[in-house]
């Protein structure tokens, strides 16, 4: 009887030695696909890491062309408002000379009227 029992307790304790090295399997294949997953994951978040990097790259050199472009436009912008100034001033001188001519003309014009006026009125005398 005592060895039938003690056969018993080894085969109980051979059962529980069995299913904690199960358990411990199990535990360690878990780990295995814990460490994996999270070896995927830094993999992944590096790769997303590398890929937001080129992005920011490439918007900061989108960024600096487009402030190139906007410098220059804004010194195509200036120029084309100095020659715009440049214009007016033009503008206004060629107005005043013509608004000259037109005086001196109506000057010519006066003073032709008045000499045609006396020789018209010299003629009637005359005649």
């Amino acid at each position: 009887a005592e060895l039938r029992e003690a056969s018993r307790k080894a085969t109980e304790q051979e059962a529980d030695l069995n299913r904690i090295l199960s358990e411990k399997k199990i535990q360690e294949a878990e780990g295995a696909s814990l460490r994996a997953d999270v070896m995927r994951l830094k993999e992944e978040l590096t790769a997303e890491r590398n890929a937001l990097g080129e992005e920011a790259s490439k918007k900061d050199l989108a960024l600096r062309e487009i402030s190139l472009k906007v410098a220059a436009l804004e010194g195509q912008l200036k120029a084309a408002e100095a020659a715009n100034a440049a214009s007016v001033v033009r503008l206004d001188k060629l107005r005043q000379e013509d608004q000259q001519r037109q005086a001196a003309s109506a000057a010519d014009t006066k003073v032709l009227q008045d000499e045609l006026t006396q020789r018209t009125a010299e003629l009637r005398e005359a005649s």
